[in-house]
């Protein structure tokens, strides 16, 4: 193995381990977020998708072959996130909206 071959895979393994664990983060704190607004009704900004993206170019630049072949998940658990958390807060929407007596 050549010291090309060794910085390559040592840079693969610290670039994937940082925007992994970013975007990881970033979903989980997604997560947080829209657990606040449905419980406590405080409203944040968060940024979807992102998290996601981030996890994926962390495994997909992972050199473990069975990494590799994952890197789609943290995208589509991210997605289904975004939607369903769109969705739940329309549901509440309508249903404040229809309780409230019109004036």
């Amino acid at each position: 193995m050549h010291a090309y071959d060794i910085l390559w895979l040592i840079f693969r393994w610290a670039a994937g381990l940082v925007l992994g664990l970013f975007g990881w983060f970033v979903i989980v704190m997604n997560f947080r977020i829209a657990y606040v607004w449905f419980v406590h009704h405080e409203h944040s900004s968060w940024i979807p998708l992102v998290g996601g993206f981030f996890a994926l170019g962390g495994m997909a630049l992972c050199p473990v072959p069975q990494i590799h072949r994952l890197a789609w998940i943290p995208l589509v658990i991210d997605f289904v996130f975004c939607f369903s958390a769109l969705a739940i807060g329309l549901l509440m929407e309508l249903y404040a909206r229809r309780k409230k007596p019109d004036a």
